[in-house]
């Protein structure tokens, strides 16, 4: 039997596979969920921005969708006709519907005017939908020098000015907005700095906003329910506390309520006093301790201070209440030179620390002393979380341990035998404790600190 072979010319072969690629498949048109073919989303802002795609008038074993920048170079083939574009760059991209058969052959990369969708047949739709991607993430923000909250002395006719930067900002736009804590607005300032001299005493928060478009919310809106603008917008992540106050130093006392302490000094244990402060501002807190001559001995920024190492003397500690930086120093005299930058008051009072190195203050001879560090000793002091201690050998196995507070309660209770060198500290809040030693024939104690 004779074989006829023939040759197809090339405008005959194109026509042959055009026919047999469109004649089966049909991509019809596209467009979203609702019939439109131009949307917007606002991207990276961490809210969900899923798009629903349709096709009408396509024929075809099977639909895929695909994703293109507008050059036509595949950026995306999602596995549905959902399609989340949150997270996506700001940009512009195009949706086209896929009708096809056989095996899906395309890849992310590939040009769509030119790559063979499948090994059979397929169609593009005969249009798409664009999706123009805005906005962006505010990211974090914080002050210039890096703190989450500032403390203004308002309505002193003193300048207030605070400037804020943010972090990680992926926005077109970053504009500041000032809430008070239940999110309604009472600032849009023009630019990243804030004046709060003249505003109220209270707390309010500050804001980075990333957005396009216009910012259409007005003071008085509220920052969580209020379209802020007329594009996209996104918060940031956290916000600056603000607490704008006039400073008031309160009053100062022990935490028993007494004003007057003697201690014995210079005997190496902690001679720890805690401060309580009553009716103080919310504000900066910090403790000056000063001579009777109001010469400023030190700065304490914890509320206690050991006072064993400093000779035998006479301190005042006052509460100061302040804003802005610290500027007064050891050896300076308080009535003679401003505390700080911006506003600072003491308290209307002072606790009185007598340091001696001899009387009922003081334990009887230097061989006690050395005698009751030889039998206890404690680390770390001070502690975060566990304190450890080693015992002498005399020490009975029957032994009790007591952790009492600085005014004599007692706050924890340890069967010795039990414990295996350590205790956990954990809960106790920051300050000046005792742990005590007792068995049957000696009792003895040691000071330490939890930070």
């Amino acid at each position: 039997m004779k074989k006829y072979l023939f040759k197809l010319s090339p405008f005959i072969f194109f026509l042959f596979t055009y026919l047999n690629v469109s004649a089966q498949c049909d991509g019809g048109t596209i467009t979203n969920s609702t019939g439109s073919t131009n949307l917007m989303s606002c991207t990276q802002d961490g809210n969900s921005d899923v798009h629903t795609f349709m096709t009408s008038g396509s024929s075809g074993t099977s639909i895929a969708y695909v994703v293109t920048d507008p050059n036509g170079i595949i950026i995306g083939l999602p596995p549905s006709n959902m399609v989340d574009f949150d997270g996506a760059p700001p940009g512009t991209c195009w949706i086209w519907a896929v009708a096809y058969d056989g095996n899906f052959t395309a890849e992310a990369g590939d040009d769509a005017n030119t790559v063979a969708f499948s090994d059979d047949c397929y169609d593009l739709s005969d249009n798409f939908v664009t999706i123009v991607r805005e906005g962006g993430s505010a990211g974090t923000i914080s002050t210039v020098d890096g703190a989450a909250m500032v403390y203004t002395c308002t309505q002193d006719g003193n300048v207030d000015e605070v400037s804020f930067q943010t972090m990680d900002a992926t926005g077109t736009n970053i504009a500041y907005v000032v809430t008070d804590p239940d999110l309604n607005i009472l600032g849009l300032p023009p630019g990243n700095t804030v004046d709060f001299d003249g505003a109220p005493p209270g707390t309010c928060w500050v804001w980075a906003l990333a957005y396009t478009g216009n910012i259409t919310a007005q003071v008085g809106d509220n920052a969580g329910t209020t379209a802020l603008t007329d594009g996209c917008a996104n918060l940031s992540e956290n916000f600056v506390e603000v607490i704008r106050d006039v400073v008031v130093g309160g009053t100062i006392a022990r935490e028993d309520g007494t004003n007057t302490i003697t201690t014995c000094t210079m005997d190496s244990i902690p001679d720890v006093v805690q401060f309580v402060s009553t009716g103080a501002s919310n504000s900066k807190i910090a403790y000056v301790i000063t001579s009777p001559t109001l010469e400023i001995l030190g700065l304490e920024f914890n509320d206690f201070h050991d006072f064993d190492g400093a000779p035998p003397g006479t301190c005042w500690v006052w509460t100061m209440a302040y804003t802005g930086n610290i500027t007064a120093q050891v050896g300076d005299i308080v009535g003679n030179v401003s505390l700080t930058d911006d506003c600072a008051d003491l308290s209307t009072n002072f606790i009185e620390v007598i340091r001696t190195d001899n009387g009922d203050a003081c334990l009887s001879s230097t061989s006690d002393i050395s005698a009751q560090n030889a039998k206890l000793k404690v680390f770390p002091n001070p502690v975060g979380d566990q304190l450890f201690f080693e015992l002498d050998e005399s020490v009975g196995q029957d032994a009790v341990i007591y952790i009492y507070s600085s005014i004599g309660e007692v706050i924890q209770k340890f069967n010795y035998k039990q414990t295996n060198g350590s205790l956990n500290v954990y809960d106790l809040q920051s300050g000046y404790y005792l742990i005590s030693v007792q068995d049957k024939n000696q009792s003895f104690s040691k000071a330490f600190i939890k930070n």
